[in-house]
């Protein structure tokens, strides 16, 4: 279990305690102790088995317990999925649907290309990418990862690993996006590209990028936005 798993499982176990003590009749599955029932129900999606998980922390640990051996899954649209639970998703090759219908019960609504499979790593931070980031992800109903790195150096290596290991894309956003671009495409598993303005965007597509390096200012809303739509839409 990786050091992000650990620190969530802690914050939610302590929610769990003090929910317990005070009467509360919520269920928070934290991966601990014997006896925490996730609330985790069983069903038939066609031909496929499918698990409906209600937990709004989603651990590797919650999904091995529960799954059942079925080959689909079911999340709420605004659970957090820890690293190692991506990693066990992929590693089983499950299927995840998410959504809740208006009676309560989950919705079979399959979810698009999942943008998870792209990686932000932020060596300055921009709020107007953070903003574009929120508005993509209410509409296509995804969630991206995102990670900090201290510099251009260190997201470039993370990036290029991360590529090797069979990561769709990797986003980096710093002010020195030649040198990311340049230090990245060293490696032969990378087509690495730097966009300056709109005017770069043409060639996301024509170098089927994999590594895109954004600066942390310098583009407007619209075209952050632009750019995280053509990675979901591709």
């Amino acid at each position: 279990m990786d050091l992000a798993e650990i620190d969530i499982d802690r914050i939610v176990k302590g929610v769990l305690k003090d929910l317990q003590q005070s009467g509360d009749g919520l269920s928070i599955f934290a991966g601990g102790e014997k006896g925490t029932e996730a609330e985790v129900t069983e069903q038939t999606a066609g031909s496929q088995n499918s698990v409906q998980i209600a937990e709004r922390v989603v651990t590797a640990k919650l999904l091995a317990e529960n799954r059942k051996q079925a080959s689909a899954i079911q999340l709420d649209p605004k659970a957090i999925i820890t690293p190692a639970a991506r990693d066990y998703i992929k590693e089983h090759g499950l299927k995840v649907t998410t959504g809740t219908a208006a009676n309560g019960t989950a919705a079979k609504i399959e979810s698009k290309k999942d943008a998870g499979d792209w990686l932000i790593i932020s060596v300055q931070g921009s709020d107007l990418l953070n903003s574009a980031i929120d508005s993509v992800s209410r509409q296509a109903r995804i969630v991206w990862e995102k990670e900090a790195a201290s510099s251009v150096e260190q997201a470039a290596k993370r990036a290029m690993t991360e590529i090797e290991s069979g990561r769709r894309g990797v986003f980096i956003v710093t002010e020195k996006i030649a040198t990311a671009a340049c230090l990245v495409n060293r490696n032969d598993q990378v087509r690495g590209l730097a966009v300056r303005c709109s005017h770069d965007f043409a060639e996301l597509a024509e170098l089927d990028a994999n590594v895109v390096c954004l600066p942390g200012k310098g583009l407007s809303f619209t075209d952050y936005r632009n750019i995280l739509k053509s990675i979901v839409n591709q």
